[in-house]
């Protein structure tokens, strides 16, 4: 009996070395064709490729307004910069943008805000942390998205894998200012955000116009 135990135990623990080693040996390979230069993520501009967040912000805000919220049939929808609106509660805490849709039924007349939230990165900083930091906003909006420039099949694997894991949208581009190059490339799945953490977050992130509007909107007559 002792005997099995410990060949379990040795065997067990072969496995996690094999285990270690491999998942060392792909960080080398990823490190080493980062380092080389060889990457299958489309090329980016020089110039946007220097672009900070703050810069990028007016070209996502102009692609949720003209094709993300078109896309949402049968809901009406504001578009939020929440970058900046209210306090910081802690790390992670508040998309860069926020949609706030309000979604009409064709067989009840049960309505309700639905938010989607939008974690934007700039060149080189669509990672796994930007995935993340997109996931933690889940607990306060019903769906997440990571933004950034496209990474590219090979490159962006574990990206696309861990927000398939979490649940978490993907939203790529090539040229910030060109709406044709932007893509979902992942949906978002429906968080399980509460409802009492969703009507904080709309009380304290958006405007009183914007609340009105929702609200006009959820209790309008048929």
């Amino acid at each position: 009996m002792g005997r099995a135990v410990a060949e379990h135990e040795m065997n067990a623990a072969i496995d996690l070395l094999l285990t270690r080693r491999e998942i060392v040996q792909e960080m080398r390979g990823q490190r080493t064709l980062a380092l080389a230069g060889t990457t299958d993520a489309p090329a980016i501009s020089p110039g946007d490729a220097n672009l900070s967040e703050a810069e990028l912000m007016q070209h996502l805000g102009n692609w949720l307004r003209e094709r993300f919220t078109a896309d949402l049939e049968g809901h009406r929808a504001e578009v939020v910069d929440t970058s900046i609106r209210g306090r910081p509660t802690g790390q992670w805490t508040r998309p860069d943008f926020t949609v706030a849709a309000v979604r009409s039924w064709r067989f009840t007349n049960v309505r309700a805000v639905e938010l989607h939230g939008f974690e934007l990165k700039a060149h080189n900083r669509l990672n796994i942390s930007a995935v993340h930091e997109a996931y933690a906003h889940m607990r306060q909006v019903n769906f997440a998205y990571a933004v950034g420039f496209a990474l590219g099949d090979e490159g962006g694997r574990a990206v696309r894998d861990e927000c398939n894991r979490l649940g978490v949208g993907l939203v790529e581009f090539t040229v910030p200012d060109d709406l044709q190059t932007w893509t979902v490339r992942i949906e978002a799945r429906r968080s399980e955000a509460r409802a009492e953490a969703v009507e904080l977050f709309i009380t304290k992130r958006l405007t009183s116009d914007v609340q009105r509007r929702l609200e006009g909107w959820v209790h309008a007559p048929e």
